[in-house]
């Protein structure tokens, strides 16, 4: 009888443990899941820097995609929509608007997790490089993922 409980005692803590790891390999896989996001959101911008490179660097060596974290852009109405065409814009007004529709998409990317965006740009390099941090909340720890590329 003795054996019997042992053995139960020992076969439920190995129950226990392989429920631990499960738990522990679900948090994981979120928390890659969150990462991938924010590669392909600080992508993302990335390519809108290229599509206008004048705003990323006009002939006066100033830069139009300087934006620290909670900054939040200007809505210019340079990107088509539903309700209707594009308006013409300047590059410094479609690099505005570049960081306000972005900064938006964060909060769709990541739902009840305070997302923040932040873009800098080094124009003493040539070309210049942008440093793009995207952060995020998750189970009350700051999470970001940082990439530093040449345009």
């Amino acid at each position: 009888m003795f054996e019997v409980l042992a053995a139960m005692t020992v076969l439920s803590f190995g129950l226990l443990a392989v429920a631990n790891l499960q738990v522990q390999s679900l948090r994981s896989v979120h928390a890659a899941a969150q990462r991938v996001v924010a590669v392909n959101k600080a992508a993302e911008i990335v390519d809108r820097m290229r599509a206008n490179p004048v705003g990323v660097l006009d002939n006066t060596g100033t830069t139009s995609y300087e934006y620290p974290a909670g900054s939040s852009g200007i809505d210019h109405g340079c990107a088509a929509t539903p309700s209707g065409p594009a308006t013409p814009c300047n590059p410094q007004q479609i690099a505005a608007d570049d960081y306000y529709r972005w900064a938006g998409s964060l909060d769709t990317a990541f739902p009840n997790m305070e997302p923040s965006g932040a873009i800098s740009v080094t124009t003493a390099t040539t070309p210049p490089t942008v440093t793009v941090t995207v952060g995020w909340s998750e189970r009350g720890e700051v999470r970001t993922y940082r990439t530093v590329q040449q345009l």
